[in-house]
């Protein structure tokens, strides 16, 4: 049986709460806009961000929780970075 493929990185997950996956739409938007070490960084820090939410589990609640913090603060990052 053919294992199906990956999804990208960025791309929705029925696995993450809302609040994840707003800010991951907030980041890409932002990584569009920026070019160069700017764009780069702000991936770099959405991955890392990824990779805690994944150490979280199934824990579903303070996932969410997590990323409704992380979400309010790329606000603000993003307004100063004119995204």
């Amino acid at each position: 049986m053919a294992t199906p493929p990956a999804a990208a990185p960025t791309t929705a997950s029925a696995d993450i709460p809302k609040e994840c996956q707003d800010y991951l739409d907030k980041v890409n938007a932002c990584i569009s806009k920026q070019h160069g070490a700017s764009g780069d960084a702000i991936k770099a820090s959405m991955e890392q961000t990824k990779a805690a939410w994944a150490s979280m589990g199934a824990d579903k609640a303070t996932l969410s929780a997590a990323c409704k913090a992380v979400n309010d603060a790329f606000v603000q990052q993003a307004a100063a970075m004119k995204c």
